[in-house]
Formats: C-alpha cells, structure tokens, sequence
C-alpha cells in the first residue's frame, strides 16, 4: 500500500505514455518490450488497487451503517424520551468496543485526501483499461498485416 500511494501518479504517468505510443502504432516490438516490463514490475502494485478499493468500499459500507443504526437508535430514543447517542457511541460500534482500533484506517485521514487518493486509483485503472484494449487492438491490426505479407509471399513464391 505505501508503494501504491506514493508512486502511484508516477504509474499513471508511465501507463499514458504507453498508451500513447501504443496508439501511434510505431515501434511495435520495443513498445511492447515497456509494457511487458511495466506489468512485470508493477503487477501486484496494480493488482493492489482493487484491494484498496474493495476495502475503503467495505469500511465505508461499515460507516454508512453504525451512522444509519444510530439514527435508528435516535429515533428510537426520541419516541422513548431517552438519551441521543453521540458520534462516539458510532464510533464504537464500528470499533466492536470501545478501543476503537479498527477505525483508525476510517478516521486517520481527512475525506479530501482519501477521495482524491481514490479518484487517482480509479483514473489509473481506467487508463490501464485502455491500454489493454489498445493493446489487443494494434495486436491485431499487426496479426492481419503479417497475414496479409504471407498471402502476399505464398502467392508470389508460386509465380517464381
């Protein structure tokens, strides 16, 4: 995760300009030599991005409930005369006790930071994606011209 935080506009970066060039259609072979490269070292980097997400989506779901539950209990407490629960009370729910250690990954960090974090993980993605279909896209159109070249020299070889 430290790796993925820190390098991670450095992996956008190098992901769009293997976009770029793979969209060129140039320097087919020593393109495609980077982005064997780029996915051998980074892999598990990337891999990592949709753990991340899958955990600050699992974390915010646990958020989204201890909130909705306490304002149930709330409800509950108005109808009843009793006594509001406070934000704290959420937050132990959430920590299954009052330690509140397994919120620290929820409350360590202001939700600017984390929403932009995430917005550059999904950009990242999104990026990867299309470098994949670009990709498989000039794969292909180079499958076709090599078909093409050998139909051309099976046909000229038998006029010789």
């Amino acid at each position: 995760s430290h790796d993925l935080d820190e390098g991670l506009e450095l992996l956008h970066l190098a992901s769009l300009w293997l976009l770029e060039e793979i969209q060129n259609r140039k320097n087919y072979d020593s393109v495609n030599a980077y982005l064997h490269r780029f996915l051998y070292l980074h892999s598990s980097v990337l891999s990592g991005i949709d753990e991340a997400l899958l955990i600050e989506n699992e974390e915010r779901d646990k958020v989204k409930a201890a909130v909705k539950a306490n304002e149930n209990k709330e409800l509950e407490d108005e109808r009843g005369g009793g006594h509001r629960r406070k934000k704290k009370d959420v937050l132990a729910l959430l920590g299954g006790g009052g330690g509140g250690d397994n919120i620290a990954i929820v409350d360590d960090e202001e939700p600017q930071k984390r929403h932009k974090r995430r917005s550059e993980r999904m950009e990242l993605l999104q990026t990867i994606g299309e470098l994949k279909k670009a990709q498989r896209d000039a794969s292909e159109c180079l499958r076709g011209k090599m078909q093409n070249a050998l139909c051309l020299l099976k046909h000229f070889s038998r006029m010789v």
